[in-house]
């Protein structure tokens, strides 16, 4: 059984989805993906490993549905709308997402993504299309002024971060 609601506003078309976690004395359960609960059809799911303190991203590109979770560990996502025909671009929000919590984000095409991990932590995401080489995707620079009074997570710059997320 799966909850599906829009996760604000700020930006149309981004969904949150609270799946049931079934506990009992063993330990627990939960049912991640069901391809009947979506009009997208996924083609891959990915898994990546971050240290603590790591950032990754804000990344995206104009053709790929991500369905989002926190594996292990506990980040926190921020999700900027690029889609220049939208009426929410360039906004952004931010969700703490966590392993164990049942909790995935769907982003549609054209809506970036990037985290930063609290703890060693596993980011899992399902795309409706297979990788996109970096020269066919889109970055959004943490410190770019659209973003400006995004509450970052940390005081200094994160220790692990990409030249590319620089």
């Amino acid at each position: 059984m799966i909850i599906r609601r829009y996760l604000d506003k700020k930006i149309q078309g981004v969904e949150i989805i609270h799946r049931k976690v079934m506990h009992d004395h063993r330990g627990w359960n939960i049912e991640r993906f069901n391809e009947g609960e979506f009009d997208i059809k996924f083609v891959t799911d990915s898994i990546s490993k971050s240290k603590s303190q790591t950032f990754r991203g804000l990344h995206g590109d104009s053709k790929t549905w991500k369905l989002i979770e926190c594996l292990f560990g506990r980040f926190w996502l921020i999700i900027y709308d690029n889609r220049k025909d939208s009426p929410t671009y360039k906004n952004w929000t931010t969700s703490m997402l966590t392993g164990f919590s049942g909790d995935q984000i769907l982003l549609p095409p054209g809506v970036a993504n990037g985290h930063y991990c609290f703890e060693d932590c596993l980011f899992s995401y399902k795309m409706s299309h297979p990788y996109t080489q970096i020269e066919d995707q889109f970055t959004i620079k943490w410190h770019d002024e659209n973003l400006s009074e995004v509450p970052w997570p940390w005081e200094i710059e994160p220790k692990y971060i990409s030249e590319r997320d620089r």
